[in-house]
């Protein structure tokens, strides 16, 4: 019978050395090393960044994201390397993280190109954030999704973001994108319109 595997003593451990257990398939460790980080990141936000970008776990990389977020230290291509993540876990925090950094037009158009994700709950982060993003043409993005989505709570989620400021932009694009046919969502559009006054 092998002898049981030493646990590494966090405290005595270098930035580097934490950083790396992140990365490791037992979760509390990457918790514990996470929480030793976040107490003295001196020396980590470089370890941190290669780890985000080079990690081929879906852990190491949401850890290394929410670390650097923690220490205050995500910058505009942090956020985007973790939008181009694979997992939809970490694409999801990605999105959630990225609220910050919206007005940086390489991250709206990772976010525009997730409204479309096959996870759900990837579109539902994104649905939070599509009514805040700045851009030309957003109004025929919201109106789109909401003409094609199928999840009930992403679609809520679509239809709760309309506001005065964009309202009359999303039912006209949903109308050319319907040929002009008064369908339910158009009632439900003209219900929020007249609500909104």
């Amino acid at each position: 019978k092998s002898p049981p595997a030493r646990w590494p003593r966090l405290t005595q451990s270098t930035a580097t050395q934490l950083v790396q257990q992140l990365d490791h398939t037992n979760g509390t460790l990457r918790d514990l090393a996470q929480a030793q980080l976040l107490a003295r990141p001196a020396g980590a936000i470089p370890a941190l960044r290669r780890l985000l970008r080079s990690s081929t776990t879906s852990f190491g990389k949401l850890h290394a994201l929410c670390t650097l977020a923690g220490l205050g230290k995500l910058t505009p291509r942090d956020v985007l390397a973790g939008l181009q993540a694979k997992h939809p876990g970490v694409l999801r925090h990605a999105v959630r993280l990225s609220e910050q950094q919206l007005n940086q037009p390489e991250i709206q158009k990772a976010i525009i190109r997730l409204a479309s994700h096959q996870g759900a709950r990837v579109r539902l982060q994104v649905s939070y954030l599509l009514a805040s993003i700045k851009s030309r043409g957003i109004h025929r993005v919201i109106a789109s999704r909401i003409a094609k989505e199928q999840d009930r709570y992403v679609r809520a989620s679509l239809l709760n973001s309309l506001q005065q400021v964009n309202l009359a932009a999303v039912v006209a694009a949903y109308l050319n994108l319907k040929g002009q046919t008064r369908d339910s969502t158009f009632r439900q559009l003209a219900s929020i319109a007249i609500r909104q006054g």
